[in-house]
C-alpha cells in the first residue's frame, strides 16, 4: 500500500501507532477482493481490487459492531488504495448493519451543537464530510446518527447508553399493549389527537408505589424485559419513559397516550365524548379565527359542524342499544338468580333430611 498519510504520522514519531497492526490483518482478509486476471482485462478503472467484494470484506473487518472505525479513516485509505467513495459507502452499510438510528436534524442544528462528527455523507456525494456540509444550506436537513460514531471503536460495543435491543423489544411491547382510536388523518394531514390508546389496565406511565407495578408503562416493560430477556439490563423509568415521549409522542402517526380510565365506564361512550371534546375545541378555534368571511374557513367550519351531529347521532344510537343489551343483560342476570336460588335451596333442604330420607336422584328415576 501507499505511506500513510501525514494526518497519521502526526500521531507518532513513527507513524501512526494505533493502525498498522490492524491494518495488516484487513489487508490479509482483502485479499479474495483482489481482482482476476479477466476483471483486469474488462476493467475500465484500475486498481488492485473489485469494488463490490472489496466493500462487502471492509463492512465486516474494517469496522466494530456499532459500525465504528477500528482504524483511522486516512490509514485505511492509504493502506489499501481505495478511494474515499468505497471507504465512505462501506462505512454507511456497517452503521445501517450495526442498527444505529438516524435522524433528520437542520445543517444549522448539527453545528449549532456540534454533531458535526454524527452526520452521515450520501453515498451519491463523492466528497468528504466537510465538502458535504459547506455544499449545504443552513436549512437543508441532514441525516445524523443517535449516538457519537467515533473515530475507530476500541470497546467493539455500542455505547452502554444506547441499548438498541431494548428499545426495540420496548417499540414491540408498546405496539402488542395499543389500540387505534379510529382517527384518520384531515385534508393538512394532522390527526388532531391520539391516533391509540395503551390497554386499559396501564393507568400510568411513572409507577405509583401505592399501585401494582403492572398498572404502569414503566414497570411493566421492566418486569417483561426481565422475564423474557434476562441477560439484558434494565432500563430505568427514566429512560424508558424518554423512551415513549421520543418514539410515541405528539404530531406523529404513532401517537399513543394512557386510555382514559373511569370506574365502569363503556369503551364506546368514552371514545365517542373524547372525540365530541376534540371536535367543539376544534369549532371555538375556527370561530376565534379573523377570516369568517372566507370560504375556505366557512367550509372547515361546516366539516365541524358536521362531524359534531355526526357523533352526537352515534352517540345517541349507541346509548339506545347500550339500554336495550343492559336491560336484557338485567332480565337475564334476574332470572338465573332465581333458578340458582331455588337449586341452592333444594340442595340445603336435602342435606337437612335425615339420611333415611335422603333419595338420590338416580335411585329415584329407577
Amino acid at each position: 500500500g501507499k505511506a500513510f498519510p501525514a494526518g497519521a504520522r502526526a500521531i507518532g514519531p513513527d507513524g501512526c501507532k494505533h493502525c498498522p497492526q490492524r491494518l495488516v490483518l484487513i489487508m490479509e482478509k482483502l485479499k479474495p477482493a483482489e481482482r482476476t486476471v479477466a476483471e483486469l482485462k474488462r476493467a475500465k478503472m484500475k486498481g488492485k481490487y473489485n469494488m463490490a467484494r472489496a466493500r462487502e470484506i471492509l463492512v465486516g473487518c474494517a469496522f466494530e459492531s456499532g459500525g465504528n472505525y477500528i482504524v483511522h479513516r486516512d490509514c485505511l485509505i492509504a493502506a489499501t488504495g481505495l478511494s474515499q467513495h468505497v471507504i465512505t459507502t462501506a462505512h454507511h452499510a456497517a452503521i445501517r448493519a450495526s442498527g444505529a438510528p438516524l435522524v433528520k436534524k437542520s445543517k444549522t442544528y448539527v453545528v449549532k451543537n456540534n454533531l458535526l462528527d454524527r452526520v452521515v455523507v450520501p453515498e451519491i456525494f463523492p466528497g468528504s464530510r466537510a465538502a458535504y456540509m459547506k455544499s449545504l444550506s443552513d436549512g437543508d436537513l441532514v441525516e445524523i446518527t443517535q449516538w457519537k460514531i467515533g473515530a475507530h471503536g476500541l470497546s467493539d460495543r455500542p455505547g452502554n447508553k444506547t441499548m438498541i435491543a431494548q428499545r426495540q423489544h420496548f417499540k414491540s411491547f408498546v405496539q402488542s399493549n395499543r389500540a387505534s382510536t379510529g382517527r384518520t388523518k384531515d385534508r393538512t394531514g394532522r390527526y388532531h389527537g391520539a391516533v391509540y390508546t395503551l390497554d386499559p389496565r396501564i393507568e400510568t406511565i411513572k409507577h405509583d408505589p401505592k399501585k401494582p407495578r403492572s398498572s404502569a408503562l414503566t414497570t411493566s416493560f421492566q418486569d417483561q424485559l426481565k422475564a423474557s430477556f434476562p441477560e439484558l439490563k434494565v432500563p430505568s423509568e427514566t429512560a424508558i419513559r424518554l423512551w415513549f415521549n421520543e418514539f410515541y409522542g405528539q404530531h406523529d402517526d404513532e401517537h399513543t397516550v394512557i386510555a382514559p380510565h373511569k370506574t365502569d365506564y363503556c369503551g364506546v361512550c368514552a371514545y365517542v365524548k373524547n372525540e365530541l371534546a376534540s371536535a367543539k375545541k376544534t369549532l371555538e378555534r375556527h370561530r376565534q379565527q379573523h377570516d369568517q368571511g372566507e370560504l375556505t374557513r366557512q367550509l372547515a367550519i361546516k366539516e365541524v359542524e358536521d362531524d359534531i351531529t355526526a357523533l352526537q347521532d352515534k352517540l345517541d344510537e349507541h346509548k339506545v342499544a347500550a339500554d336495550r343489551a343492559c336491560k336484557a343483560y338485567k332480565e337475564r342476570v334476574a332470572g338465573a338468580h332465581d333458578a340458582y336460588r331455588t337449586l341452592s335451596d333444594a340442595w340445603e333442604r336435602w342435606m337437612r333430611a335425615p339420611a333415611s330420607r335422603r333419595v338420590v336422584g338416580w335411585r329415584h328415576r329407577r
